[in-house]
């Protein structure tokens, strides 16, 4: 599919680049999601050691 995808012409280096900054946006969003999962979880288990 990913060779399919770069072997087409009409596709240019500008979209190609700007595809690229979008995935990185998206991949920064789900990154600080994750990283708020991860502090939650570990508030949970700080909260369940006393208890």
């Amino acid at each position: 599919m990913k060779k399919n995808r770069f072997m087409k012409k009409g596709i240019k280096l500008k979209n190609n680049n700007r595809r690229r900054l979008m995935l990185k946006r998206c991949h920064q969003k789900v990154l600080q999601r994750r990283k708020l999962f991860v502090t939650s979880d570990m508030f949970t288990q700080l909260t369940r050691k006393p208890s």
